[in-house]
């Protein structure tokens, strides 16, 4: 999906890329994604830029974003980095699963803030979700 949709989340590099779109460096050269691991801070807990929390469908959701200036990062129009965990519990507590996710996007710190690159993140794992369930049916 393209336009004023942040769904470029995962696509190839478009080049300079005037909406934005985050995103995923994990299926780049281990290259990038050692470059992006650099430049961001520790990922430890207390260290993140924006934390969100839900509780539904019978489990709880954190999800942690770091995010850092693309200072050196070879990726056309990067202006940040940013890497997003989200951990996975049940309602007693448990882990039920684990993942971190590297990205980078063309959007400076001045149009986008860690809260915002998160929403855009969840947007876009939200419109695959749906897309998959569509093609399922």
């Amino acid at each position: 999906m393209r336009g004023n949709s942040p769904a470029g989340f995962g696509e190839q590099p478009r080049g300079n890329d005037p909406q934005g779109a985050p995103r995923r460096a994990a299926d780049s050269t281990p290259t990038l994604l050692a470059a992006i691991s650099a430049a961001l801070p520790p990922a430890a807990p207390g260290s993140e830029h924006h934390v969100e929390t839900d509780r539904s469908n019978g489990k709880i959701v954190r999800r942690a974003i770091w995010v850092a200036p693309a200072t050196g990062i070879e990726f056309p129009g990067a202006a940040q980095v940013f890497r997003i965990r989200r951990d996975t519990f049940d309602h007693a507590g448990n882990r039920l699963s684990k993942e971190i996710v590297h990205g980078v996007t063309s959007l400076t710190a001045a149009q986008a803030d860690p809260e915002m690159i998160a929403r855009f993140v969840r947007q876009h794992w939200g419109i695959e979700v749906r897309h998959e369930v569509a093609l399922c049916e």
